[in-house]
């Protein structure tokens, strides 16, 4: 569990595994921990030698690599470290967190920058010149002329730079070993066939908005900016060509300049083929449906480097069908994809063509952010989107209102604040109604609280997503930027609902975000679903949550250069919210949203909980199309870093649709569980929490009659 393995000269070297209170709690000698196991290939003989380190040290996690001219190992941790059952912050590792095996004599180092400058020199960065070589040649690339394909070794200027992802939580994980910014779907391809020779494993990346910041810490890392055209095949059919590498900011403009609409995100930076991936939605999606719903085809370049050119109607549809909100998020989808297209755009509304003409309509409304107000607030926010007067009125799915509950940072000082963002598109007529009979339904929505109604405004296509992505011009929108690039570390999580849930589960989320200590900037926000979602049926796409109601983002953020005990708080607190919340929700919870990624809770068995009975024709996909797991995402602790393989025993997979056998439920347990929860710097209260498992909306791999051991295959 957790033990980290290299081969040297035949031998398997497999150093640390668990927590010395993990191992106590099983049963198992502690002492292990300080030990490396090692199995001779040869004769499949196991011996042990003692490591001389810290013995209060973990040394679960760890890197390790072989100096083959030092003829030493190395084990050098990587993650969090528990010790004495307290979390200690990610360090710069010291002599304690170093083992060395000479010949297997051991030897302990008090120079952890040399040991790792050797290691990045004479493993890593050697491993990364092979690949680097390998492309150079298979593409004849002159590398003076200033025009040939960007790669970045460890050691090579512009590698910090292009490592770092936008939340900066895990940054010290996030050194693959060679980062290339291919231009063309051949390039493409070539990387991935040096990748096999070479030994290297692939992440793909465009937009760099890994929630986690934990996606693309080693191997290959293709960044697939470069790849931007955009080409309007059929403007009446609605048919695009847009490359991988664009950003939500640039198909905005570009859209906008073609008099399509284009259903996304309003985050300027994302990548296009990132919201593809986990579904896509945004303040068009209750009108016009997810994003992913406009993919009719994508291009992609396999795991044996081939171009491959995906439809509904070719033998590669099942390519088409995992994009289509399946592909990112827990798992690698099992190829590059270089290009998407689509069909069925909808036409910008013939009176607003243009930057000036006006089509959206912002407001804000506030209200007294206090723990009682913000619980009853969710609740009637919730309540007026399952209105059936709202339900029945055709306006109803061209207004977007999310709330909001946040609690930010000014002059040092924390401030706290409830409101709703409303959003409405459509020409004058559209905005006069919305005004008229839906702003002052809002502002009332409180009994006896009103809301205060900020400035209404009306917006043209460009300048509503300028505003939304705190741009300040049409072409910092294009750039694939946008206003907000803190540049911060954050935990995040999300949850889905698809019955009501009831007020007292939205005290949990009010108290996690206005009172819960340690204070720290954070926020939630609530997303409504529902109206055009709806239309395609649930296993159309791989998009699993058609029917939910609504879903919620919490982010977390901190300093990692904070005192530790003051991070691990953070994170933890948050995590115990989530935790008694999603109980309270009861059967409302439907399971996850894979744009918001929570590697905690959303391992390979996780699956279901964000792609429901989807997650088997998921995993039969994955194992069809990358079978040696070519494409991962490198997530530290989690087994998807090991291709799925949810036949284990099971149904064969045609043509990638699945024929699966009917799932079979262990039997449904309860567990309760005390925990405390830290609601001031004075005052912790205590909740028993139950948890169910086996039941239908939180079932495991092993509850759908599917064997553990078939998930590392």
């Amino acid at each position: 569990c957790h033990a980290s393995m290299t081969v040297v000269q035949n031998h398997a070297f497999f150093l640390g595994g668990g927590t010395i209170g993990t191992q106590r709690r099983k049963g198992s000698d502690p002492t292990t921990l300080h030990q490396v196991q090692i199995l001779d290939l040869g004769s499949h003989t196991w011996e042990a030698q003692p490591i001389a380190a810290d013995r209060k040290a973990t040394l679960h996690n760890m890197i390790v690599w072989f100096d083959k001219w030092r003829n030493k190992l190395y084990g050098l941790r990587s993650n969090q470290t528990l010790v004495v059952g307290e979390v200690r912050a990610r360090e710069e590792p010291s002599a304690a967190n170093l083992a060395q095996l000479t010949s297997l004599k051991l030897a302990q180092s008090n120079s952890f920058k040399s040991s790792r400058l050797s290691y990045l020199k004479n493993t890593r960065q050697l491993s990364a010149k092979i690949a680097k070589g390998c492309i150079t040649e298979a593409l004849s690339l002159d590398w003076k002329d200033g025009e040939s394909m960007t790669m970045h070794t460890m050691l090579d200027e512009g590698y910090e730079e292009s490592r770092l992802t936008w939340n900066r939580a895990k940054k010290n994980l996030q050194y693959p070993d060679l980062i290339v910014l291919p231009r063309t779907k051949e390039e493409v391809s070539a990387v991935v066939r040096c990748a096999r020779k070479s030994g290297h494993h692939i992440c793909a990346r465009n937009g760099k908005h890994s929630f986690e910041s934990d996606t693309c810490t080693y191997g290959i890392v293709v960044d697939v900016r470069n790849l931007d055209e955009v080409v309007v095949k059929n403007f009446e059919e609605g048919a695009v060509r847009l490359g991988a590498g664009l950003t939500l900011g640039r198909v905005a403009v570009e859209m906008n300049k073609e008099q399509l609409e284009f259903p996304m995100g309003h985050c300027a930076s994302v990548g296009l083929t990132g919201l593809v991936l986990v579904g896509g939605q945004g303040t068009l999606s209750r009108h016009y449906g997810m994003t992913s719903d406009y993919i009719s085809a994508v291009e992609l370049v396999d795991q044996a480097g081939e171009i491959v050119y995906a439809t509904e109607f070719n033998n590669f549809s099942d390519y088409l069908w995992l994009a289509r909100g399946g592909g990112s998020g827990v798992q690698h989808y099992p190829g590059i994809i270089t290009a998407v297209e689509t069909k069925g755009l909808p036409k910008l509304d013939s009176s607003a063509y243009g930057t000036n003409k006006k089509l959206w309509t912002t407001c804000i409304i506030s209200f007294s952010p206090t723990v009682e107000n913000a619980a009853l607030l969710l609740h009637a926010w919730q309540e007026f989107h399952l209105d059936p007067t709202n339900l029945n009125d055709p306006l109803f799915t061209r207004i977007t209102v999310e709330a909001w509950l946040f609690l930010e940072t000014k002059n040092e000082k924390f401030q706290k604040k409830l409101y709703l963002y409303c959003y409405l598109y459509g020409n004058d007529e559209h905005h006069a109604e919305f005004v008229e009979r839906y702003l002052p339904k809002l502002e009332n929505i409180l009994v006896g609280v009103k809301g205060t109604r900020g400035t209404v405004k009306r917006h043209g296509n460009i300048k509503f997503h300028q505003y939304t992505s705190g741009t300040g011009s049409e072409s910092e929108l294009a750039s694939g930027r946008h206003g907000w690039d803190l540049k911060e570390s954050w935990k995040g999580y999300s949850a889905v609902a698809n019955q009501t849930v009831g007020k007292n589960a939205f005290r949990v989320l009010a108290e996690s975000i206005f009172e819960s200590e340690p204070l720290t900037r954070r926020y939630i926000e609530m997303k409504p679903l529902g109206g055009a979602i709806r239309n395609r049926k649930k296993h159309d796409t791989a998009f699993w949550h058609r029917d939910a109601i609504w879903w919620l983002l919490s982010n977390h953020y901190y300093n990692p250069d904070d005192p530790a005990k003051h991070v691990s708080a953070i994170l933890h607190n948050s995590s115990q919210y989530l935790d008694i919340f999603i109980e309270r929700m009861g059967d409302s919870f439907s399971g996850f949203y894979a744009g918001y990624i929570n590697h905690s809770n959303s391992t390979g068995r996780d699956l279901e909980l964000y792609y429901g009975e989807n997650a088997k024709r998921i995993s039969d996909i994955k194992m069809k199309r990358d079978p040696h797991n070519v494409f991962r995402l490198f997530v530290p602790n989690a087994p998807e870093n090991a291709p799925f393989d949810a036949n284990a025993g099971g149904d064969e997979v045609e043509d990638g649709h699945s024929r699966p056998k009917e799932a079979k439920r262990s039997k449904t347990t309860t567990k309760k569980e005390t925990r405390d929860i830290k609601t001031s710097a004075h005052e912790t209260r205590r909740e028993t929490v139950t948890f169910t498992k086996g039941a239908t909306k939180r079932r495991s791999w092993e509850n759908a009659g599917i064997s553990s051991s078939g998930l590392f295959n």
